[in-house]
């Protein structure tokens, strides 16, 4: 498991990612084919950006994020020569999410290809996959694509100042720990938009931390209290580490 969170305000995103991954291998040995590694050095970190203003983050395979993120900067690099703006490239993608449902298929197969036949895939092969994309649309409007496994990695679109969201949330958090993730967060937002545009990326490194550092205690071989953290706006984006 790991965990992300994600804010909007009138004219910016922020974006904070633990960086705890967990990277499935397959290998021959004596006592199976299979290993699940923790990662959490600087390489990684969770949110990346795609091309024309867009950023992407997420929760699962790593292998399905990375090709994932490289399909949609290749769609957004061909759309750049042919002027097609970046929003309605996402917004092609997010009506058909054909292609997603084919990377994913396609790494899990790659996945289970090695282990050995008749015996019980690892767990974190059919476990949640979350997909995020933000950006800004032609009037820096602030737009979230959100896709998760379990609803057949169908998008959702929101837009506009005030919208909130974290990994896992409508199931798979006990619903008081769910409640008090979107009260925190919201809160934050709230602070942030009381804020002059040249501190909020300071005031939200400042913010968001704390709430890692309490999941981390409370889920500790789950989540990591260190990440790194975006703060994103139409003109640019400042990047931070906890």
């Amino acid at each position: 498991m790991s965990f992300f969170c994600y804010l909007s305000g009138p004219r910016y995103w922020v974006l904070a990612a633990d960086n705890k991954k967990n990277v499935l291998t397959v290998k021959t040995m004596e006592s199976g084919r299979f290993a699940t590694h923790e990662v959490t050095t600087g390489d990684a970190h969770k949110i990346h950006p795609v091309g024309g203003g867009w950023w992407m983050t997420g929760a699962g395979l790593s292998t399905v994020l990375h090709d994932v993120r490289e399909h949609v900067r290749e769609a957004l690099e061909d759309a750049r020569w042919g002027a097609e703006p970046s929003v309605s490239v996402m917004g092609r993608l997010a009506e058909d999410p054909g292609w997603l449902r084919r990377i994913h298929r396609r790494c899990v197969a790659a996945l289970t290809e090695g282990l050995p036949a008749g015996g019980e895939n690892p767990e974190v092969l059919s476990g949640l996959q979350e997909i995020v994309f933000t950006g800004f649309d032609a009037s820096a409007c602030p737009v979230v694509l959100r896709t998760r496994s379990d609803d057949n990695f169908s998008f959702r679109r929101r837009s506009g100042p005030a919208v909130v969201g974290f990994t896992g949330e409508n199931g798979v958090w006990d619903g008081a720990v769910e409640e008090k993730i979107r009260l925190f967060l919201t809160r934050v937002a709230e602070d942030l938009q009381r804020r002059d545009p040249s501190s909020m990326g300071d005031r939200a490194w400042d913010l968001i931390p704390p709430l890692f550092q309490k999941l981390a205690k409370a889920f500790p071989h789950k989540l990591s209290a260190h990440g790194d953290l975006v703060y994103l706006t139409p003109q640019g984006h400042r990047w931070f580490l906890f």
